[in-house]
């Protein structure tokens, strides 16, 4: 068995190792969990795939990266326009200080991965679109060739935003609406128009449908 070892000082992050990328080589991975980021605002870490390989880190006792991630989970902002009873942001959950991630901090991370990436999700805990320079980081992703996903409550939402949505390159888009009326969405996401919701849903098929890519 081979391990590919590369040291990796990735914007000063604290990691934790939950998996060993290409361990055996005929397996790809997700090869890095990253628990803890060096900003008060700002929470990003890596998506995984392959649960059992948990427990080869674990006997190994792994203290070292040994590969950049090949996807990562970076949330634009911890704030958000809906009060669901669910959820740690719609709660006021005072764990984490409220704010919004900044172009130049995102520019560096893609920077340092970008290369490495095949996919990015710019969502977790709070609406994508609350951050007016989700759509730069969009089309910054896209230098490096990367899928990007977004999730969205589609409350915040206006022709700006529908425009930006279609053409920037956004490859994924996932819509959160936890209901089929406005009497079943209101009882989880509390502040969400069911109506409205599916009038932008509406909204952007038509738009979609209207442009020669």
């Amino acid at each position: 068995m081979t391990i590919f070892q590369k040291g990796l000082n990735f914007v000063d992050c604290v990691y934790q190792i939950t998996f060993i990328h290409r361990v055996i080589p005929q397996v790809h991975i997700i090869a890095i969990r990253l628990t803890e980021y060096n900003h008060p605002d700002i929470f990003i870490n890596t998506r995984f795939s392959c649960s059992r390989f948990r427990r080869v880190s674990q006997v190994m006792e792994c203290k070292t990266i040994f590969t950049f991630p090949a996807s990562l989970t970076i949330c634009p902002g911890n704030v958000c326009n809906l009060n669901c009873v669910l959820c740690p942001t719609g709660q006021n959950d005072g764990g984490r200080k409220k704010g919004l991630l900044s172009l130049e901090l995102f520019k560096k991370v893609m920077d340092e991965c970008g290369p490495y990436l095949w996919e990015v999700d710019l969502y977790n805990w709070g609406e994508p679109f609350l951050n007016r320079k989700l759509f730069e980081m969009v089309r910054y992703s896209k230098i490096y060739k990367v899928k990007v996903g977004i999730s969205t409550n589609l409350n915040h939402f206006n022709d700006t935003i529908c425009s930006e949505l279609v053409l920037s390159g956004v490859d994924k888009v996932i819509v959160s609406l936890d209901g089929a009326s406005q009497e079943s969405v209101s009882q989880y996401q509390v502040g969400s128009d069911f109506s409205k919701v599916m009038a932008n849903i509406k909204k952007i098929g038509e738009l979609q449908e209207g442009i020669e890519f």
